[in-house]
């Protein structure tokens, strides 16, 4: 394996690892916060994972000295931008999830 062929897997990895930031901090809200409320705080945290994650290909980019190409980055952000809008959806609807259980 070359060093770009490195660097490219350890990418979706980073961005697995960032995304459980945002579900770590979520589960730590109690179900009294208002519904909305959990949904900007998801939503915030997913943003802040987001900067992280493109700070990260920043970093793989000069440390493995690569020109990772725009599409490629663009397809990142898309797939990831999709994990932020899922998580702001399943938090929408936690509280009905939850109050069948009770």
């Amino acid at each position: 394996m070359n060093k770009k062929q490195l660097a490219l897997s350890l990418i979706p990895v980073i961005g697995i690892l960032v995304y459980l930031i945002p579900i770590f901090f979520q589960s730590v809200l109690s179900k009294n916060i208002s519904i909305w409320l959990r949904a900007l705080w998801s939503f915030f945290l997913g943003m802040i994972s987001f900067i992280v994650l493109y700070g990260g290909f920043a970093v793989i980019n000069n440390l493995f000295k690569l020109n990772l190409e725009n599409n490629l980055w663009l397809l990142y952000t898309m797939l990831y931008l999709s994990f932020v809008i899922w998580n702001v959806v399943f938090f929408l609807s936690y509280n009905r999830l939850t109050q069948n259980l009770d």
